[in-house]
């Protein structure tokens, strides 16, 4: 994705802020992917490399607007999902602008393919965040999400701790083989079993099946304990949701990973 802001087009006063705090600024590399930010990328300092995440901040709304909302959430959440996620260093709001700087985490993006060997550390995380108590500082809930869609998606309520966002981009892996993952703007609380769930479209993404998918997810105790009828549900619920995101107009990546969750809901049949 491209950004709608380059870091050097900041206002003076922010760009001189960010200074104070993180140093002189030698370089700014922009991001790749992501889509939750209007400016993001690593920012190369006299006092070392951050990530830096900024949003417009947007009068008369919520929290500056919904891309601010979710920064300050990340911010909020990040110092209780350590160890797998960046540290938070510093923010920055100021002349309209709301900037975030977080640890910069040099890898890179997990391989989902087949017989990949990332797929270890990824399950490792997932397994640490299943076994982990949800921080209160985690407002979201994944059942609010689909309620609308259906009154029985009161199921998916839980004290699990959930990234929700586990596609390959948010998932760093180390040059000692570990993972850390980034961009925790919607973690959430709900079933546990709900995070091996919102993995599938993401392999099947990278060339499973889904029945290899499935088939990956039963190493997990978590996964075998979840019940059928509430995964049915689930899948269902997300293809309706992404089918609805999916109109004329809307960016590829939504009909690419719309397509993948229909994949998914037509074979369970």
């Amino acid at each position: 994705m491209v950004r709608s802001t380059e870091f050097g087009e900041l206002p003076p006063s922010v760009l001189e802020r960010v200074a104070e705090v993180a140093g002189k600024v030698v370089e700014f590399i922009p991001a790749e992917f992501g889509n939750h930010a209007d400016v993001a990328g690593e920012l190369r300092t006299s006092g070392g490399r951050v990530f830096v995440k900024g949003a417009r901040l947007v009068p008369d709304q919520t929290g500056g607007g919904a891309e601010a909302w979710s920064l300050r959430n990340e911010s909020a959440i990040l110092p209780s999902v350590r160890p797998y996620a960046p540290e938070l260093y510093w923010q920055v709001e100021t002349d309209g602008w709301y900037l975030v700087g977080f640890e910069f985490i040099n890898g890179r993006h997990a391989d989902y393919t087949p017989n990949s060997p990332d797929m270890e550390p990824v399950g490792a995380v997932v397994e640490h965040l299943s076994k982990s108590e949800c921080p209160p500082a985690v407002r979201l809930r994944v059942e609010d999400r689909y309620s609308a869609l259906d009154a029985r998606a009161s199921v998916f309520a839980g004290p699990g701790l959930l990234h929700c966002d586990l596609n390959p981009t948010n998932v760093l892996i180390g040059t000692d083989g570990s993972a850390r993952v980034v961009d925790w703007a919607f973690c959430s609380r709900g079933a546990s079993w709900l995070e091996l769930a919102f993995l599938v479209p993401w392999l099947l993404r990278e060339g499973h099946t889904p029945e290899t998918a499935e088939s990956w997810l039963s190493q997990f105790p978590l996964w075998k304990a979840a019940d059928p009828w509430h995964v049915d549900l689930f899948v269902s619920l997300l293809d309706r949701a992404w089918t609805r995101r999916n109109v004329e107009g809307a960016p590829a990546w939504i009909s690419e990973y719309s397509g993948l969750v229909q994949a998914w809901n037509l074979s369970r049949g």
